[in-house]
């Protein structure tokens, strides 16, 4: 079975699940039907990158493309969500990238429907372009002059992968450690998040960015975002899905049970003052035991954290809508 392909239609995509016991994976990367047969091999080619990123944090998903769309113009590219990485670990990653030196550039490109990507760009090049421009082959027509550029330099660009998985882990040293597991019960853990201990940051973007207001910071200050006092800005919210799924599975059955947490909006920012802290994190935690919705646990523990960040620091909590 380790060597198989399964092939499973899914809409207008195929979905390839490879499995790899050589590296202890499972492999699922999403691919255009008509490229699957040419795309196999490429996809193959990024495992060893993704076995060194999960040794740095579990990764909830990942995709791998070998061509542009008219969504996202870059390609290859490499692209995957980290579960609960701390920011300080991507600084590190983005250092690690600048520095690298194999046959092409791997830079951060725009996001990919909230995943973080990684896009090859030739040596030099130190924003996105796309395809590279290169030397023109004038004997072939503009459409197979294009087609054959694009080709040349996905098939560089995915030969450097394995020497950049190489460099991460020594960048990182990570030789000899195994790949984390992504355990899907980590996002709706049986129990909320404990009051003790440190408070902890991570990254996953939301419908907000948080932040905590201390000192000066007052509530009707913080909406106008005068810079008042000392602020902590902080790397997860709850993303709209998640809120979404509060609002149909607990919010709309019983609004007056929880005036606090109601007063978040998915397009607005809102302002809780210390004082009020306390109280929206006990209607979170009450809210959380109504629901066995995993995407409503998700998003009400997130609630939560930032509350002990606030408690923690004795701040107020500004969500600051985009």
């Amino acid at each position: 079975m380790a060597n198989t392909v399964r092939i499973i239609p899914h809409g207008w995509m195929i979905l390839l699940r490879l499995p790899v016991t050589a590296l202890g994976l499972s492999l699922t990367a999403t691919i255009g039907a008509a490229q699957m047969s040419q795309n196999i091999d490429a996809i193959s080619a990024f495992l060893p990158l993704r076995a060194a990123l999960s040794k740095l944090y579990p990764l909830e998903r990942w995709a791998v493309s070998t061509t542009c769309t008219a969504t996202y113009p870059l390609a290859p590219r490499f692209c995957w969500e980290f579960f609960r990485a701390d920011p300080e670990t991507l600084r590190r990653l983005g250092e690690a990238l600048r520095r690298y030196e194999g046959s092409v550039s791997w830079l951060f490109g725009p996001p990919s429907a909230g995943a973080m990507c990684l896009v090859a760009a030739p040596r030099g090049i130190d924003q996105f372009v796309g395809y590279p421009p290169m030397a023109e082959l004038d004997f072939l027509p503009e459409g197979d002059r294009r087609r054959a550029m694009n080709e040349d330099f996905v098939a560089q660009a995915v030969a450097d992968v394995s020497n950049l998985s190489r460099y991460l882990e020594r960048y990182f040293k990570l030789e000899g450690l195994v790949p984390k597991a992504f355990d899907p019960r980590l996002t709706a853990p049986a129990e909320p998040p404990r009051v003790e201990g440190d408070p902890v940051d991570f990254v996953e973007p939301g419908m907000h960015v948080a932040w905590i207001m201390r000192m000066g910071a007052a509530a009707g200050q913080g909406h106008s975002g005068a810079d008042v006092g000392e602020r902590l800005m902080l790397h997860f919210s709850v993303s709209a899905d998640e809120w979404q799924t509060i609002v149909s599975d607990i919010l709309g059955r019983e609004p007056s049970s929880f005036p606090l947490l109601g007063r978040i909006r998915e397009d607005d920012s809102v302002y809780f003052h210390r004082t009020e802290i306390e109280r929206l994190r006990v209607e979170s935690v009450h809210a959380r035991a109504g629901t066995s919705a995993a995407l409503a646990i998700r998003g009400i523990d997130k609630v939560i954290m930032l509350c002990k960040w606030a408690q923690r620091t004795g701040g107020d909590l500004l969500l600051r809508a985009p």
